[in-house]
């Protein structure tokens, strides 16, 4: 067990080897996969706790994603404000692609436009991907900032199925560890988790 969550933290550990904690540039934006179009540009948004945001209530999931993510990574709040008056919009735009998005940041704004759900939550996926990677792990300083790269990207998938496969028959895994799992397939905005539960060999489910 402890040596498939190690390969777990080899993935991850790759996955951010191109991140540090120095504040973000044009050269460090490594995104997984490959967005369509990046057009970085200089400078950064800092995000902090008099940070504001808009979202739509069709969008709810992606804004409390990110909400939480930067609550538990870097202990900022979020605050809720009018369309007119937020720093981080969602903004739904028809000519969009199914799961697509754009992401727009300036030094004053972060817009987010989708189509749909899925697209604003891989949005959020991406600016997972673009904020520090020390943000994975729970906060454990006091109430700080956090800095994006100035950039705007387009994106949306290429194919319609995709997953991956986790085989749990013959090997235990620990609930932890699927959560863990999931979380890192939704980052590389994968949409199917294949888990292979049983075979000939035995059943793993207490049931």
């Amino acid at each position: 067990m402890k040596s498939n969550f190690a390969l777990i933290l080899l993935f991850v550990s790759l996955l951010y080897s191109s991140k540090t904690e120095a504040q973000p540039s044009v050269n460090q934006v490594r995104i997984i996969p490959d967005p369509s179009v990046v057009v970085p540009q200089e400078g950064t948004f800092e995000i902090n706790s008099e940070t504001t945001y808009y979202a739509p209530s069709e969008v709810e999931n992606a804004a409390n994603f990110l909400e939480d993510y930067l609550k538990k990574g870097a202990d900022i709040t979020l605050k809720k404000a009018d369309l007119s008056q937020a720093d981080v919009v969602f903004t739904k735009v028809n000519s969009i692609s199914a799961e697509g998005y754009t992401l727009t940041i300036t030094d004053q704004k972060l817009k987010v436009a989708y189509a749909d759900a899925t697209g604003a939550f891989y949005a959020v996926q991406t600016l997972r991907q673009l904020l520090p990677a020390a943000l994975e792990r729970s906060a454990t300083g006091p109430e700080r900032s956090v800095k994006l790269p100035q950039l705007s990207i387009t994106d949306a998938p290429k194919f319609e199925y995709r997953g991956m496969h986790l085989d749990v028959a013959r090997h235990f895994f620990p609930k932890e560890f699927i959560k863990d799992y999931i979380s890192y397939l939704a980052m590389l905005k994968m949409n199917t988790f294949h888990w292979h539960l049983t075979d000939d060999q035995g059943w793993r489910i207490e049931i």
